[in-house]
């Protein structure tokens, strides 16, 4: 019971931390205000000081279906980890968090997936791991005459 909880909150998470990751402030884009270069081979001369401003990845990612792809696939890992969890299998929630750890090869969203969802499947994988072996035996061999 508390491995499918566990697992319902993880795959819940994996949507959570997608839309954050999405459309809410995580990236900055800054841009400077200059009025050309001094002479040939000379940098660029800055009028002002930078300007900031804080973005949603919608907002700007210049080539958007490459990270949409990645997004999707870190959405749907823990699925994997719901379905594993109700079928009382560890096997498939440990390859849902290993699946799911594969986003540190992101720097800019990996440390969301890897700090919030990972965890969740970690303890979705003990607590799956419990659930079986605290399991009854299946009544067609619990019930052999020999």
């Amino acid at each position: 019971m508390l491995a499918r909880l566990a697992s319902l909150i993880s795959a819940a998470l994996g949507v959570a931390v997608t839309a954050y990751v999405l459309y809410g402030p995580t990236a900055t884009r800054c841009s400077f205000g200059t009025i050309g270069s001094s002479g040939v081979g000379q940098p660029v001369v800055t009028l002002e000081p930078a300007r900031c401003e804080t973005l949603s990845l919608v907002a700007s990612q210049p080539i958007w279906p490459m990270p949409a792809l990645a997004l999707a696939f870190w959405a749907a890992v823990p699925l994997l980890g719901v379905i594993g969890a109700w079928r009382r299998t560890p096997a498939l929630v440990l390859a849902a968090l290993l699946l799911e750890m594969t986003a540190i090869i992101s720097f800019a969203v990996g440390p969301y997936y890897l700090l919030m969802v990972a965890p969740a499947l970690a303890v979705t994988w003990i607590l799956t791991g419990i659930a079986r072996r605290s399991a009854p035996a299946p009544a067609s061999e619990a019930s052999r005459d020999y």
